[in-house]
């Protein structure tokens, strides 16, 4: 069962738009559908020896921050691998809350409007090359999963990738490659 970011499982919701439905999360079938996917992520959690509520930070930067649902779901979806999260809606509010706080790993958007993650994945490792923020775990989250926009997070230096809808296994061992002790 793949956890997405839709707001249910990769299989589900396709129900929304046939019978009209606009919000997913006022559905009574999508709600269910995710409240159990929560539920089977907990056994997820546990089978990649994660610390339970670890209480590490990881910074969620993308557009869908704006967007309630999915932005929530990403959240949830942390906070059962036992991660707190914080969301930061555009590349310039990343570099800013990455010089502020020291999350434990970054999931960057590639594709924002403004200042992309793949411009401010660079200005965060030109400011680690002077000193100026600690060394980050930043990982890539694109729509696209072919091979020129993951080579394009690497050159950039991004220490990973991930396709979007997020799918919750890859995820946990994404984030606990960046959390020493936890993977």
């Amino acid at each position: 069962m793949a956890l997405t970011a839709a707001g249910g499982t990769a299989e589900g919701c396709r129900h929304v738009k046939k019978a009209g439905h606009t919000r997913p999360s006022r559905c009574a079938r999508c709600v269910r559908d995710r409240t159990d996917a929560l539920r089977g992520a907990r056994d997820i959690a546990t089978a990649v020896s994660l610390k339970p509520w670890s209480r590490c930070h990881v910074g969620i930067v993308s557009n869908f921050a704006l967007r309630r649902e999915s932005g929530r779901l990403v959240s949830e979806m942390l906070q059962v691998l036992g991660y707190a999260s914080d969301t930061a809606a555009s590349g310039l509010e990343a570099v800013e809350y990455c010089q502020r706080f020291r999350p434990a790993a970054v999931l960057m958007d590639v594709q924002m409007p403004g200042m992309s993650g793949i411009e401010a994945t660079q200005r965060l490792r030109r400011m680690e090359a002077h000193g100026r923020c600690e060394a980050l775990h930043i990982i890539g989250a694109a729509t696209q999963n072919d091979e020129e926009t993951r080579e394009a997070c690497m050159l950039a230096g991004m220490n990973g990738f991930l396709h979007k809808p997020l799918g919750l296994w890859n995820l946990a061992h994404q984030i606990g490659t960046a959390v020493p002790g936890a993977a």
